[in-house]
């Protein structure tokens, strides 16, 4: 049998001793889990998330991850981990051949970390997922992962969301995507990173999901099966970007590009991506700034489209005008069955004969009236 541990420490917990802090009895807690998982040989998934272990408690678990060859997942975010702690969860990872998932997210781990994870990733081959969300991770420690891609065939998914690449650190991450066959999943930060992961992802042939949310941009290739780039900012550019390296995709299937502030001309990118796209079965175009002349284009495209059978177009301006658009679009599509217009400023909504069968329709606790045969 194997098992999942969890240790996530709350705040009640309080030290009895006078002359040691809050961290010390977490850190106390660690020496006794590592000693015990030196030896233990059925736990595989370890959460100490939000602890307070610091490098002191990240060097017991490098030490314990020297011997473990159960445990394959390791959750250590938010612990106020910096260099020395890096430092020794890399040594460890170095020949440790049973980890596939770290999460080091909310720490202190910084370009100088960085370049000590890449020389790790260097020699890995176990770890498939690495997690380094919000790091303070710069231009320069992209470069690093870059070249630790080179030669690194194992790693599938990297996320490097809320950080501060920059457009640099962007163009020098994409560069390597290019280049690197394996990768099948990656987050990222940044507004302009559209245009250039964008273009990369173009040539790549094997990137199978790329996420970057919350940033400032997940884009297609030949393999990627969902793209979610909400919270990103990218506006109506970004949209048309994104929109247009979709029109040929055969293989996506989700997107995700809500809370992006598109209005009139991203839904136009939208609307002429489903004209010849037929592989999209979900669309989230919610939280956005989309009136009913966007909606209309939308609809109209989606009169043409054969595949699309989820839209999510809540919290827009779609008002009366778009929900008038909408009904008529349901009169005649048959493929649509899950349809989100929840908080898009209508006081009432009256349904077609078409949505009263066999659609789903979430209109976000507005009122609903049939309409009399």
């Amino acid at each position: 049998f194997f098992f999942f541990f969890f240790f996530q420490a709350e705040d009640g917990i309080r030290d009895r001793s006078p002359s040691r802090g809050l961290g010390d009895v977490y850190k106390r807690q660690v020496e006794i889990l590592s000693e015990a998982l030196k030896v233990n040989r059925t736990i595989i998934y370890l959460n100490l998330g939000r602890n307070r272990i610091t490098d002191r408690g990240a060097k017991m678990i490098g030490e314990m991850l020297k011997l473990n060859e159960t445990l394959t997942q390791l959750d250590i975010k938010n612990n106020r981990i910096e260099c020395a702690g890096v430092r020794a969860i890399s040594e460890a990872l170095k020949s440790n051949k049973a980890i596939t998932m770290l999460d080091i997210g909310y720490n202190i781990v910084g370009n100088e970390g960085i370049d000590i994870i890449g020389k790790a990733l260097m020699t890995n081959t176990a770890l498939t997922t690495l997690i380094l969300r919000s790091n303070n991770i710069e231009c320069k420690g992209i470069k690093v992962i870059g070249e630790a891609l080179k030669v690194n065939n194992t790693l599938n998914i990297l996320d490097l969301s809320q950080n501060r690449i920059g457009n640099e650190g962007a163009k020098e991450l994409a560069k390597h995507l290019n280049k690197s066959l394996h990768l099948t999943g990656i987050k990222c930060i940044e507004e302009n990173m559209k245009k250039f992961v964008g273009e990369s992802l173009n040539s790549s042939i094997t990137i199978a999901s790329l996420s970057l949310k919350p940033n400032r941009t997940k884009i297609n290739n030949e393999t990627l099966k969902e793209l979610n780039i909400s919270y990103n900012e990218i506006g109506d550019e970004g949209a048309k970007a994104i929109c247009a390296a979709l029109n040929t995709n055969v293989t996506l299937t989700r997107l995700n590009i809500g809370y992006n502030k598109l209005g009139y001309e991203g839904a136009r990118a939208v609307s002429e991506m489903l004209k010849f796209n037929r592989a999209l079965i979900n669309l989230d175009i919610s939280c956005n700034i989309i009136t009913y002349e966007g909606i209309k284009l939308i609809c109209e495209a989606i009169k043409a489209n054969t595949a699309l059978a989820q839209l999510n177009l809540n919290s827009n301006s779609i008002g009366l005008e778009g929900i008038k658009i909408i009904g008529e679009l349901l009169k005649v599509n048959n493929v649509l069955v899950q349809l989100n217009i929840g908080n898009s400023k209508i006081c009432l909504l009256y349904t077609s004969d078409a949505a009263d069968d066999s659609l789903r329709v979430d209109l976000g606790g507005r009122r609903i009236i049939k309409k009399k045969k």
